[in-house]
């Protein structure tokens, strides 16, 4: 399977590292993940059997997760899960929609 050309992603004052791990498993628990993020490695990990347009939308996901490590707000591990889920997709679909607001942005 093709993966995601992304290789890292700037995140806070932070760059994250993005790897792709073909079957990747929670180490807690062993269930199978499409991502999972570190912020001492600053890392991001991806599933690397997942379509690259999944893999793009998991990064996302974990970015997103990243942010509330940075943050400090802690809204509890549930709750975190389903706000990254929820919303990861839509900041995707905005960005998409978007493209003269995404390059006033970046000035």
């Amino acid at each position: 399977m093709k993966r995601s050309t992304i290789s890292n992603m700037k995140i806070g004052p932070y760059k994250y590292e993005v790897h792709y791990i073909d079957d990747l498993k929670d180490p807690d628990n062993n269930n199978r993940l499409h991502g999972m993020h570190s912020h001492s490695k600053l890392e991001i990990m991806c599933e690397g059997m997942d379509h690259p347009q999944v893999q793009i939308a998991t990064i996302w996901h974990e970015a997103m997760h990243a942010a509330f490590d940075l943050s400090g707000v802690n809204i509890g591990d549930q709750a975190e899960e389903t706000v990254c889920t929820a919303l990861s997709p839509i900041i995707i679909q905005m960005i998409r929609d978007n493209p003269k607001l995404v390059k006033a942005t970046l000035g």
